[in-house]
């Protein structure tokens, strides 16, 4: 069967006895079924989920002091906890409250706790429609579920009609600190910053805070960045680990490659019709929809009716009914993005189409195998990562998890939340800052810049906001502010939901839209009514967005020294993006035309990494084929960012040019003679703490970057290596030799002493 590695577990029993043989006894007719389907025998891994594996994760917490930070797998005690504490302050008169990143895992930990502890009241702010009812149920309630938002427009702006809870809210449990990462995980910090302060000034008390987390690299430090307090790690382990078999295939390695989703059909198919109950994961909406169409035409009849989607857009009357679907185990077959929330169905076989970008993204994935033994199967598709899987399989036991980021101080989220925080309350900037004369100047001179919009004034008692209306609900925490669209066919039924941000990507005139199986048009936007009209489409096409995009560097936040060549650093970031029209493909893949057309103009300001390449390389390097290689390297270093952090290509953005003086006037290069600049930039407005953790990270994505170039069979490029899904340039030109070039300076150029670092 290929390669084939283990773990030793902690805690689970035999780490390579009886059960991982048993899994392969249960599921060897799949996996023969799979090397038929696939062309090839599968890499094979056989992994403990759910024991103590100490070679994904250091068992080392910094302190053996500080707030709780319960560390495991899903479904390794969390709940459990949860239940436990919210008693234990129940029997003190107090309350505990959990915040979900979202209403999806709101609604999927409030399920979990009425069937595991149905004596337990649990108000869930979330699901309140009628902004009385949160006053009222949470002061009833022993334990309250919140999202961000809930405390952010609910709570904290009507903290007297809340303060029942506020007065017995004796802890906050943050649930799930992967999920907070990014711009939400920003806008939490401070969030929980002013519920403390209004806990503290109105009832002089103090809150305790706890985290659950699963598969991230350096939990410890992501909790102390959110919660601004140490973490003491209490670890835990499933009673009964889940015993997993791993496949792994390439399709395009093998020698009759299919197509990956036609693969994940087959295996799906067959793994329903002999009983177990399947996940399928993939990384786009449309591709659910798509493989469940395939699945279902594979199925036998007895299965019609039992294969569904899920995703996110559907509205929420529909995904509480798959979710209760699913629960009943009434679906045979689930094929879904990572919106499904983890805590949902139990399944026998998963089947993950696409590398999902992060080590530890797979593994929780793979954690969603809750029986004694279960059956994972992977299937690459054309990316870097996804090969770099397959080649690599042994990585899956032994390589730790990524690491998470969020930025607090981008300008953007501190303006606001600071804007916030005084319409609820005058703000002494010292005391907020728990004496850090660094944080305290940041807010001060954010509260200069909004004195300045006249937004707030300075007090005896601190800056208070002077706006006309609270601004708690002018802005999105999740991203910039958008509108929301229906989506509804010719004769007025609603599909779903849009953001309005992908009407620019998916649902623009002319796009083709997928939703549950179905084929649409989009023929109209109504801008006043705020709908995108669709007519039902028979023809097999699907439609790419074409972009270009407009890039001007500034304020160079760190740089590093000129070593051997190369320089790199941090700064702001200006991208001025702009739809021109999209590209008309069949669904076998050939070009079946191009229409313009024309969008508004979107900016993002950001932070970016960058990387200079000095004069040295006109020794190896002719002028022509310079272009190219910038652009090869930064599509590959893009595409390995995953390793090191946990993000994946529609997180970030990239931009080469050999133009390095032009695009980067007064940044302070002292490279000798600047040849090449590539960027990496955080897809987020204001900046979301990715390129400032790859920075510091940079000789590992180096070194990486070098290794997939030098490892990948190809000879001038392919999907693994320099060739991106996303290029707005359509992939030219691209030098993969150039791009090894590249990677090679920067490794020689990174001394692991630090040198390039000031």
């Amino acid at each position: 069967m290929g390669s084939r590695s283990g773990q030793e577990g902690d805690g689970c029993g035999e780490a390579s006895g009886a059960e991982p043989e048993a899994a392969e006894v249960r599921f060897s007719a799949l996996l023969e079924a799979l090397a038929i389907e696939a062309g090839g025998d599968p890499a094979t891994a056989a992994l403990p989920i759910g024991g103590y594996s100490p070679a994904w994760e250091p068992d080392a917490p910094r302190s053996e002091t500080g707030s709780a930070l319960l560390y495991g797998p899903p479904n390794s005690g969390q709940t459990e906890a949860l239940v436990r504490r919210a008693l234990e302050l129940r029997s003190e008169g107090m309350r505990l409250m959990v915040v979900t990143s979202g209403l999806p895992a709101s609604r999927s930990l409030a399920a979990t706790l009425s069937m595991e502890a149905p004596g337990l009241a649990v108000a869930e702010l979330a699901r309140l429609r009628s902004r009385k009812a949160g006053p009222v149920m949470s002061a009833r309630a022993d334990l309250v579920i919140a999202t961000p938002e809930n405390l952010h427009r609910d709570v904290l702006p009507d903290r007297y009609r809340f303060g029942a809870l506020l007065e017995s809210l004796a802890e906050v449990w943050v649930w799930d600190l992967t999920s907070m990462r990014g711009l939400l995980g920003s806008h939490l910090h401070h969030i929980l910053a002013r519920l403390e302060h209004a806990v503290r000034a109105d009832y002089g008390r103090e809150i305790a805070f706890a985290a659950t987390a699963s598969e991230l690299g350096d939990p410890e430090r992501f909790f102390e960045t959110l919660l601004r307090r140490p973490a003491r790690r209490i670890r835990l382990t499933r009673p009964e680990p889940t015993r997993l078999l791993v496949a792994m295939v390439d399709p395009a390695r093998m020698a009759e490659s299919k197509a990956p989703a036609t693969i994940a059909s087959a295996m799906a198919a067959a793994a329903a019709s002999s009983g177990e109950r399947v996940l399928i994961l993939t990384q786009s909406r449309l591709q659910a929809e798509l493989i469940a169409g395939y699945t279902l035409d594979r199925a036998p009849e007895e299965l019609a009716g039992r294969v569904v989607t899920y995703r996110g857009g559907y509205l929420e009357e529909t995904r509480v009914e798959l979710e209760q679907l699913i629960e009943r185990q009434d679906a045979a077959v689930v094929a879904s993005t990572s919106a499904l929330p983890e805590g949902v169905g139990n399944f026998d076989v998963l089947v993950e189409v696409g590398f999902p970008g992060v080590l530890s993204r797979f593994r929780r994935d793979l954690a969603r195998l809750r029986g004694r033994v279960g059956l994972g199967i992977f299937i690459a598709e054309s990316d870097l990562l996804d090969s770099w899987m397959t080649a690599h399989s042994e990585e899956l036991g032994v390589r730790p998890n990524e690491q998470a980021a969020i930025n607090p101080w981008n300008q953007e989220v501190l303006l606001y939340q600071l804007a916030c925080a005084s319409s609820e309350t005058a703000v002494d900037p010292g005391e907020w800052a728990g004496g850090d004369a660094q944080t305290a100047q940041l807010m001060i001179d954010a509260f200069h810049a909004l004195q300045e919009r006249r937004q707030v004034a300075e007090t005896p008692d601190g800056y208070v906001f002077t706006g006309a209306t609270q601004p708690q609900r002018n802005r999105s925490l999740r991203g910039k502010q958008h509108r929301r669209y229906l989506l509804v066919t010719r004769s007025g039924e609603v599909l779903e939901e849009l953001d309005e941000e992908r009407i620019a990507s998916s649902a623009y005139l002319g796009a083709v839209y997928r939703h549950r199986g179905g084929r649409y048009l989009v023929t109209a936007i109504d801008e006043h009514t705020g709908t995108v009209m669709v007519d039902e489409l028979e023809e097999p096409v699907h439609t790419k967005v074409i972009t270009e995009s407009h890039y001007r560097f500034y304020e160079a936040a760190e740089l590093g020294r000129a070593h051997a060549g190369v320089q790199a650093g941090t700064c702001r970031l200006a991208v001025l993006e702009m739809h021109v029209g999209h590209e008309v493909i069949g669904d076998d893949g050939t070009l079946r035309g191009v229409v313009e057309s024309r969008l508004p103009p979107r900016r993002l300001d950001t932070d970016a990494l960058f990387m200079v390449f000095g004069g040295e390389l006109e020794a190896t390097m002719d002028s022509g084929r310079l272009p190219g290689a910038l652009h090869a390297f930064e599509h590959t270093a893009i595409g390995v960012l995953g390793l090191v952090a946990i993000c994946d290509r529609w997180d970030v953005g990239g931009v080469s040019s050999p133009a390095v003086e032009a695009m980067m006037p007064g940044m302070g290069i002292s490279v000798a003679e600047p040849q090449g600049l590539v960027a990496i930039y955080d897809g987020a407005q204001g900046g979301s703490g990715i390129a400032d953790l790859a920075y510091h990270r940079l000789p590992d994505l180096a070194r990486a970057t070098l290794s997939v170039l030098e490892t990948c069979p190809c000879e001038r490029g392919c999907p693994s290596c320099i060739v991106s899904p996303k290029c707005g340039n359509n992939n030219e030109p691209l030098s993969k030799a150039g791009a090894m070039e590249l990677a090679r300076a920067l490794v020689a150029g990174l001394d692991p002493s630090g040198p390039w670092l000031r």
